[in-house]
């Protein structure tokens, strides 16, 4: 059996350092500032989640499209919610039917819905940037922790120099 060595553990530790990161222009920034940047990054994550929300459910497959001599009836299973478990349909008919069924309670359930309340986005999003701020440190080589507030960190935001010189280290 083969073993990784110690310089393959640390060279795999210095990748994605700027994975999911964007660049801000080189300057030391105000309270005011980061606080503009998080409420650009809160006001976007309501706006996609609301878009979200207002999706109407999408299905993979119609009832009307299921043909016994297009589909292989053993390619069918289903996950009855209430226990988890797996069934296989003995017919097409069981096959409609189990959609037709999926599709109308996913639709009443989208009709029924309650309007879009962004109370609870922007509780998930101060609770997991509270999260961020605590361990984003550790992502990241001391160097750049010593120069970059964390808070812009916890926003995957860097600084251009900064981006620029982790891309160079991941090599």
């Amino acid at each position: 059996m083969k073993y990784y060595t110690k310089e393959w553990y640390d060279l795999i530790q210095k990748t994605d350092y700027t994975f999911g990161m964007k660049k801000i222009a080189d300057k030391d920034y105000s309270d005011t500032e980061i606080k503009d940047f998080y409420d650009k990054a809160l006001r976007k994550l309501i706006a996609e989640e609301k878009k979200f929300y207002n999706e109407p459910p999408f299905f993979l497959f119609d009832a009307s499209d299921v043909d016994s001599s297009d589909t292989d009836l053993a390619a069918w299973i289903f996950v009855d919610e209430e226990t988890g478990s797996f069934t296989r349909p003995e017919s097409f008919e069981e096959v409609k039917l189990h959609l037709e069924k999926e599709q109308r309670e996913a639709q009443a359930e989208y009709e029924n819905r309650s309007p879009f309340d962004p109370a609870g986005m922007i509780r998930l999003f101060e609770e997991s940037s509270r999260t961020r701020m605590k361990y984003v440190s550790s992502r990241f080589p001391g160097w750049v922790q010593e120069k970059v507030d964390r808070r812009l960190l916890a926003l995957n935001l860097l600084p251009a120099s900064i981006y620029r010189d982790l891309k160079a280290e991941e090599g």
